[in-house]
């Protein structure tokens, strides 16, 4: 087990619905704080019959809160959520990992309305980012547009009704229920609008023309299972909405099981290429980040080394150096995950930030430049899922 990890236990755990359970943690070292930014995740090792396993689950709670909220959803075949929501018992010890992800970014620069789409346990990260932008930035406007299956399947029902009351003016929420038949469903609450049926293209634009604020920018977040993602970015496309403002996250056990052409990263990615060619940055296949001039060794390949393989990759994260021995033909973070090494990533296809790392020593080649801009690149900045070593010796930076 990693030594940077918390030890926690089960203060309080709530059913959510039938198949999605919440757990209040409290670390049991009260000098140390989790310290995570909303939207954010973190693994949660737990001994299950003598053998520790560990899985990733967003954060619920918002940053602000004085009280760390993790939501899972029971998945079928999946050793540790059918375990936490049917066995787990208040009292229980757990361990986390420190917090990663790089979903979202609050920005305070002028208001913004924000439309929020989440499906299933996606919805977890984003109740944390609703309730952040509510509660930071005062002139912020936010639309969620929750799609379940039942009303049942509802999660964090009884908050959300006080988030309504308490920010009337100021937030809107709509539930989408795939196998209730029963058209619109009427609500008390004004700020309420619960509709039958899948959300499809056609709904989405009617919610647009009755809610958004033509006056504001706007910023659109998006989690869920892949086939939803994968089907309303391309809605989300179609009626005019930018790349630039659609961020999106997803699950990698979800994606690992889908095609690339089904890859909702990928997808967005390639939808706007042409907007990411118009940058200034080299979109060569073999795009070259760090330090061609190395004192790693020289470049593989050079005609002046004698080394032709790369030895080594040394990782930094979480305040940890490892030294790793480089597998040939693999990516780095292939080279990362195969160690055991509790690194971030989600996409694994150049389409998302989740495994952004500096390259601090050496030189890599970027096999696709994905979404990096010149900012990144300037930074030394590398999709480690898309990056092959090309020094003798490669040093990268998660912290």
């Amino acid at each position: 087990m990693q030594n940077n990890l918390l030890s926690a236990i089960v203060e309080k755990k709530i059913i959510e619905s039938p198949t999605t359970v919440s757990l209040i943690l409290k670390l049991t070292d009260s000098n140390k704080n989790l310290g995570y930014t909303a939207g954010q995740f973190t693994s949660i090792y737990i001994n299950v019959d003598g053998k520790e396993i560990k899985r990733s689950y967003s954060m619920s709670s918002a940053p602000h809160e004085d009280y760390i909220q993790v939501s899972i959803k029971k998945v079928d075949g999946g050793n540790l959520s059918v375990y936490i929501v049917d066995k787990i018992k208040e009292g229980d010890s757990v361990k986390l990992s420190p917090p990663k992800g790089k979903f979202f970014t609050c920005s305070q620069d002028i208001p913004k309305q924000y439309i929020l789409f989440g499906a299933g346990s996606g919805v977890a990260p984003l109740f944390s980012i609703l309730k952040s932008i509510l509660y930071k930035n005062k002139k912020d406007k936010v639309i969620f547009i929750c799609s379940h299956k039942n009303k049942e399947e509802i999660l964090f029902a009884k908050t959300l009704e006080k988030l309504i009351d308490k920010y009337k003016d100021r937030f809107k929420l709509i539930y989408t229920l795939s196998q209730c038949n029963d058209g619109q469903i009427p609500c008390t609450q004004s700020n309420v609008t619960t509709y039958s049926g899948r959300l499809n293209r056609n709904l989405i634009q009617n919610i647009f023309n009755q809610h958004l604020n033509a006056l504001m920018e706007k910023e659109f977040y998006m989690c869920g299972p892949t086939q939803y993602m994968t089907e309303h970015i391309k809605n989300l496309l179609f009626l005019g909405v930018s790349k630039s403002r659609l961020h999106i996250e997803s699950f990698v056990s979800d994606i690992n099981k889908v095609g690339e052409q089904d890859n909702p990263f990928k997808l967005l990615l390639e939808s706007n290429y042409i907007n990411i060619k118009e940058k200034s940055v080299n979109t060569d296949s073999d795009f070259l980040i760090g330090d061609k001039n190395t004192d790693a060794g020289f470049l593989i390949g050079d005609k002046n080394s004698e080394q032709k393989e790369t030895k080594n990759i040394i990782v930094n994260i979480d305040g940890q150096t490892h030294t790793l021995d480089y597998v040939k033909n693999k990516t780095i973070l292939d080279v990362i995950i195969d160690s055991g090494i509790d690194a971030p990533y989600s996409c694994l296809s150049g389409a998302c930030l989740s495994c952004l790392a500096t390259i601090t020593k050496g030189c890599v080649k970027q096999k696709d430049l994905g979404i990096l801009d010149d900012s990144n690149i300037s930074k030394k900045e590398s999709l480690v899922c898309q990056a092959y070593p090309l020094s003798k010796s490669v040093s990268v930076s998660f912290d």
